[in-house]
C-alpha cells in the first residue's frame, strides 16, 4: 500500500513538472503589421517539429502587439524593417533580427545600366523618370515597371523605404519568376522581386543598388522579433530550435 501511495505521489510530482514545462516553453508570438505570413508558417513548424517548445501565431497591428507584450499577454513580437533606425523601444524591451527578405532589380540582359541611385530607383518607380533616355540618350523607349502588388507586404515595405509616393503606379505581378519572364522579353522593363535561389536568370541581369554617393548599399528588408529582455535566454533559445 505504501509503494501505492509513492508511485502516485511521484506520478503527480511529474505531472506538475511536465505541465510547468510545457507552460514555460508555450510561446505565444504575435505578427504584426503584416510581416510575412511565411514567417508564421516557420515558427509553426518549429514547434510541431520538436519536444521543447510550443508555438501559437496570431495577428495584430503593432500598437496593440505592443501593448500585449507589455503587458505579458505574448512572449513576442515579429516586425519587419531595421528597428535600429525607428523610434526606442522603452529599456524594458530588447530585438533580435532572425531572418532578411532580399529584394533584386533586374532589367534586360541587352540593358546597359550597371548601377541606381536609390534616388533614381524612387523616381522611375514613382514615375518620374518615364523613359530610358534620362541614362541614355540614345534611347528614348517607355520604361515599363513590374514589381509586387502593392497591397502585398513586401511591397508595402519598398514603399516606405523607397519613400515612394501614396497613389505609385505600376504593373503589379504575382510571382518573382513573372516578373523575370516580363523583363526578359522587353528591353525597356525594369523589375523589382523576392531574391529565391530557385529563379532563372536567364536573359536579364541584375542591377547594384547604390546610396547617392554612389556607395553600394543592401537592398533588404530585415525581420526582427520583438522581446522582453527577461526572457532573452529563452527567447534564442527557442530561435536556435531546429525543426
Amino acid at each position: 500500500m505504501a509503494i501505492c501511495v509513492k508511485k502516485i505521489f511521484f506520478c503527480a510530482f511529474l505531472a506538475v513538472i511536465t505541465s510547468a514545462l510545457s507552460a514555460s516553453n508555450n510561446f505565444n508570438v504575435i505578427n504584426a503589421d503584416g510581416a510575412d505570413l511565411a514567417f508564421r508558417k516557420i515558427l509553426i513548424d518549429k514547434s510541431i517539429r520538436n519536444d521543447i517548445f510550443n508555438c501559437t501565431v496570431t495577428q495584430d497591428n503593432f500598437k496593440s502587439a505592443m501593448q500585449k507584450l507589455a503587458d505579458n499577454k505574448c512572449d513576442m513580437v515579429i516586425v519587419k524593417g531595421d528597428l535600429n533606425r525607428q523610434e526606442k523601444l522603452p529599456q524594458s524591451l530588447a530585438f533580435k533580427q532572425f531572418a532578411v527578405t532580399s529584394f533584386i532589380i533586374i532589367v534586360h540582359k541587352d540593358n546597359p545600366l550597371k548601377k541606381l541611385k536609390i534616388s533614381e530607383l524612387r523616381k522611375i518607380w514613382n514615375g518620374d523618370y518615364n523613359n530610358w533616355g534620362y541614362f541614355n540618350p540614345e534611347n528614348f523607349f517607355s520604361i515599363h515597371r513590374f514589381g509586387m502588388p502593392l497591397d502585398d507586404s513586401a511591397f508595402l515595405y519598398l514603399k516606405k523605404y523607397l519613400q515612394l509616393k501614396e497613389n505609385v503606379q505600376h504593373f503589379p505581378l504575382d510571382s518573382a519568376s513573372q516578373i523575370i519572364t516580363m523583363v526578359r522579353s522587353n528591353p525597356n522593363a525594369i523589375g523589382i522581386a523576392v531574391m529565391s535561389a530557385e529563379l532563372n536568370f536567364n536573359g536579364i541581369k541584375l542591377i547594384q543598388l547604390t546610396d547617392d554617393n554612389g556607395k553600394n548599399i543592401p537592398f533588404n528588408m530585415p525581420h526582427n522579433v520583438i522581446f522582453r529582455k527577461n526572457d532573452r535566454e529563452k527567447i534564442e533559445k527557442f530561435l536556435k530550435t531546429d525543426k
